[in-house]
């Protein structure tokens, strides 16, 4: 038979817990970097060639990045666009219908 006796296991549980702000906040840092690199391929790599062409570039100024927040034990973070001018990236990512404020004729005069 085996037996096994830890010692300090009410140290170490109290080392981990004191590191634990700087950890979360290591993580965040690490998480932040992530999103501005996936806001740049997004808009570069999505948005400027490979599956929409830039235009206007409203589109692309849309895409922002919601820095990562901590509550207890869960980190989250988030990038999203299609706000304000450019409305209509919601229709291009989930489709849909909107009314035309002006009407349309053989002409253009926008």
């Amino acid at each position: 038979m085996l037996t096994v006796d830890l010692v300090g296991t009410n140290e170490a549980a109290a080392s981990i817990r004191a590191k634990g702000p700087r950890i979360i906040q290591a993580i965040i840092k690490k998480i932040n970097g992530s999103m501005i690199a996936l806001q740049s391929y997004i808009v570069t790599g999505k948005l400027s060639g490979q599956v929409l062409k830039h235009r206007s570039g409203k589109l692309a100024n849309s895409i922002r990045v919601n820095p990562a927040e901590a509550e207890g034990a869960t980190v989250t973070a988030s990038v999203e666009g299609a706000g304000g001018p450019a409305w209509y990236g919601r229709l291009h990512e989930f489709g849909g219908s909107f009314v035309a404020s002006r009407r349309l004729s053989g002409h253009r005069t926008w």
